[in-house]
């Protein structure tokens, strides 16, 4: 049994860095840069969001990944949907912190802070749990098992809310 716990671990922290390198890539490859460094330019100088409308507006897009993540808890082929969740994290990341480093060279890792630290915490955070649904450690999944879910998942994503929505602001207020 603990061998496929490790091989689900393996295989979660794969999608999250396959994600990631396909998102520099993507990012790398993309044809016209000058639109992109043109938008990275005019976000960084006019980022004039405050800290609650920032954390809202991390919140809404956090709200579908943790639909999907709770849907997919009960699906007997749910830790594939977290594989696939992970992987879409890792390339939005990556193709961030790529534009912004091919712009700002060393100095746009800065920028993406929150974004980095979020993957630090949430990543491990959603990893483990596939893993958890992936051993078949709770074979009833019933009422319990959706407060849980909900609140374990919930927690790991209102953490991501803080890193991007409250973090990064700052960041970038301080870089102007």
């Amino acid at each position: 049994m603990e061998k496929r716990g490790k091989v689900a671990l393996c295989l979660l922290t794969l999608m999250y860095f396959i994600g990631g390198m396909a998102g520099g890539i993507c990012q790398v490859k993309l044809a016209d840069q000058s639109e992109m460094y043109q938008y990275l330019k005019e976000a960084v100088s006019g980022y004039n969001l405050n800290i609650v409308e920032s954390f809202i507006s991390s919140a809404k897009d956090n709200v579908v990944e943790l639909a999907v993540l709770i849907v997919s808890a009960f699906l007997p082929f749910g830790v594939w949907i977290f594989g696939a969740v992970l992987a879409v994290r890792g390339f939005f990341t990556a193709f961030a912190i790529t534009a912004s480093m091919r712009i700002y060279g060393i100095c746009g890792l800065f920028l993406n802070a929150g974004s980095i630290i979020s993957s630090l915490l949430v990543v491990p955070g959603i990893v483990c749990y596939g893993k958890f649904l992936y051993m078949g450690c709770c074979e009833k999944k019933g009422f319990k098992f959706l407060i849980v879910s909900l609140l374990f998942l919930s927690l790991i994503l209102f953490l991501d809310c803080v890193m991007k929505g409250v973090v990064s602001p700052y960041i970038v207020k301080w870089w102007k």
